[in-house]
């Protein structure tokens, strides 16, 4: 006989009979996802513009699915990041890459030549946490829009950018990230992922790296973005 077990929430781990998100973390997400940007005063959900700190003249796009302070490390959304970093949790891959997905189908990717990329893990990483998280993100966010996805950049730095300052991390970012030797780049339409926007560096840097390599679009998504200034809700 096939026993079934419950599943835990995402968000809190809280035991729950189905779903991904008990209802007070679904109430939660979606608080998160309507807060407004500083920039162009639209919720999350809709916002597609591109922050200051990673400015790119082939950067179209920028999404982010909610806000995101460390600080605050109870919350669902950061619970979340936490179990995306270090939890191995295919669970809560496969619910960011249906959200990030949801935001992406409604961007502008018509043309051909679009693939999925993503800023990878350095390798001091992924042999303590034992996987590249990014890497599976965008393998489950290439498989739902069904366009290839493709590991472009490698990381040749080894510091943790986590226990750096705004400085170290743009000085870190700028000699940590190269293109693949073997990659063609040039005519590519590309949307790169990444986990957490926080000073702009790694995204920055990865995007110059492209453009000089003559990529025709670059379309930015993250799970989060650091929180700048006061929050603002969607009523």
């Amino acid at each position: 006989m096939l026993r079934i077990f419950p599943g835990k929430c995402l968000g809190c781990g809280a035991r729950m009979e189905r779903g991904s998100l008990c209802d007070s973390c679904s109430a939660e997400f979606v608080r998160a996802t309507g807060e407004l940007c500083v920039d162009c005063g639209l919720p999350f959900r809709e916002c597609r513009c591109v922050p200051a700190r990673i400015k790119s003249g082939r950067v179209r796009a920028f999404l982010k699915l909610y806000n995101y302070d460390p600080s605050e490390s109870e919350t669902s959304t950061a619970h979340m990041i936490y179990l995306l970093k270090r939890g191995r949790s295919r669970r809560v891959i496969a619910f960011l890459a249906d959200k990030l997905c949801e935001a992406l189908t409604e961007a502008d990717l018509r043309g051909d030549g679009w693939c999925v990329s993503y800023v990878p893990r350095s390798r001091r990483a992924i042999a303590k946490y034992g996987y590249d998280h990014m890497k599976r993100l965008a393998r489950e966010v290439a498989d739902r829009l069904g366009i290839p996805c493709e590991s472009l950049l490698v990381h040749v730095g080894s510091r943790e950018q986590k226990k750096l300052g705004a400085v170290g991390r743009a000085f870190a970012a700028a000699n940590a990230y190269r293109i693949k030797p073997e990659v063609e780049v040039k005519g590519r339409r590309i949307i790169l992922l990444d986990d957490v926007l926080t000073t702009g560096a790694t995204l920055s840097n990865c995007t110059r790296l492209l453009a000089r390599a003559e990529a025709t679009r670059l379309l930015c998504a993250v799970v989060a973005e650091t929180r700048r200034g006061a929050a603002l809700t969607l009523k």
